[in-house]
């Protein structure tokens, strides 16, 4: 965690009161155009719509094998 929150910035809103992304950030997670902005507990996570669309599958696969493991042993 320590090492994920030290790549933190501010971030300022623009004139629309949008989040302006440091650029070096949108470099780093392929954002060109439009993003998802995920719920993950206490943070949120910003993903490029192309990497994301690639990422889901795999992680509601995941999440479907947790699900069905915590039901095999009733939880």
């Amino acid at each position: 965690r320590r090492l994920m929150y030290s790549q933190a910035a501010d971030c300022r809103l623009d004139a629309q009161g949008r989040i302006v992304i440091p650029p070096y950030m949108r470099d780093y997670a392929q954002i060109r155009n439009e993003v998802y902005i995920l719920g993950a507990n206490e943070y949120a996570e910003v993903w490029a719509r192309e990497i994301w669309d690639q990422e889901e599958p795999s992680q509601r696969e995941r999440s479907n094998s947790v699900a069905q493991r915590q039901s095999d042993f009733q939880l």
